[in-house]
């Protein structure tokens, strides 16, 4: 059972009901490989939640980081168009949650929320949640349609659970090290296979800062099993603070992560070769539009005789040159 006290996720998520956005057209960049999502906004949607990123595979931070980009969209158009409609409410604690359909068409933002009677001392477990607010967005140009409300208790042990979970905890241990910090937060579950701890089923939280206080980061969370109780295996921070508005981004990692290209791809641009530098003084360029990740310098020391690249391969989904317009859409940060 996961505890937490309760204003510590409230303030997490109201926060980001004072984001804002501003609209642009846009084409959807390629998609290879499947991120993974902990949940659908549809029956028929689903992504393999294998893969683990744990940093090293270009391809997979590739995918993951142009699918992130498209979460973040939708939450924030829902939130500053949509969410905007909603009237006050006496409701103690929301969590927002959005997914991103296939193609990058539409999506939607899921709003979970505590009653104050559901809430027993300090305890936000995912099984007291309700769902209570669908925001449904179309996506190029952005739109959002007619509010959906419900009140849905989520079912233990199931997938809305298992993610409301993680960034519950997510939270909580990002909350430790930065103390205030804001951020809009995605879960991806993650499958591994070899680690020592037997630890398999997980989901990784990304965590978008949403002010120039606290840096963008990831935390894993071990899912609950049996009798083990769900717990944070560990936080990564990916960007310093405001590092993501600078023109050459600084990355706390050996090469781009996910959440660099995410940002990357976010600020509209076209046709741009952005640079990067590692953690270890290598150079790298992330494509504005694709999200493709390439070295093209070796840290000192090193022959730089070889690049890495990570291209993300256009198909039924990929870029169309008649549909371009302006990549993403504002961070309002």
């Amino acid at each position: 059972m996961a505890r937490i006290k309760s204003t510590l996720l409230l303030l997490s998520a109201m926060a980001a009901f004072g984001a804002c956005d501003k609209q642009g057209g846009t084409s959807a960049p390629g998609l290879p490989g499947n991120p993974g999502y902990a949940s659908a906004s549809s029956e028929s949607f689903s992504h393999d939640p294998l893969d683990v990123d744990d940093g090293d595979n270009l391809a997979l931070s590739t995918a993951r980081g142009v699918d992130l980009h498209w979460r973040d969209r939708v939450y924030r158009v829902a939130m500053s168009r949509g969410v905007s409609r909603m009237a006050k409410t006496s409701v103690s604690t929301l969590l927002p949650i959005a997914t991103a359909d296939p193609g990058y068409h539409s999506g939607q933002l899921t709003i979970y929320r505590w009653r104050q009677r559901d809430i027993e001392e300090v305890d936000l477990s995912p099984e007291r949640s309700h769902k209570w607010i669908v925001v449904p967005v179309l996506l190029r140009p952005d739109r959002v349609l007619e509010l959906e409300q419900f009140d849905v208790m989520v079912e233990a042990k199931s997938p809305e659970a298992r993610e409301i979970e993680a960034i519950i905890l997510a939270t909580s241990a990002a909350r430790a090290e930065y103390s205030g910090g804001r951020w809009r937060m995605f879960a991806y579950p993650e499958v591994a296979d070899d680690r020592e701890d037997g630890i398999k089923d997980m989901t990784r939280v990304y965590m978008l800062s949403q002010d120039d206080q606290a840096p963008d980061l990831d935390v894993l969370i071990a899912d609950r099993a049996r009798r083990r109780p769900a717990e944070s295996l560990g936080l990564t921070v990916h960007h310093e603070p405001s590092m993501w508005t600078r023109e050459v981004m600084e990355v706390r990692r050996p090469q781009p992560t996910t959440l660099t290209v995410t940002r990357l791809v976010s600020r509209g641009v076209f046709a741009t070769e952005f640079e990067v530098l590692g953690v270890d003084g290598s150079r790298w360029t992330v494509h504005s539009e694709t999200g493709a990740v390439e070295r093209v310098g070796a840290p000192e020391g090193e022959e730089n005789s070889e690049v890495s690249t990570a291209s993300a391969e256009l198909g039924e989904q990929g870029l169309q040159a008649a549909d371009r317009g302006a990549i993403g859409v504002d961070d309002g940060e």
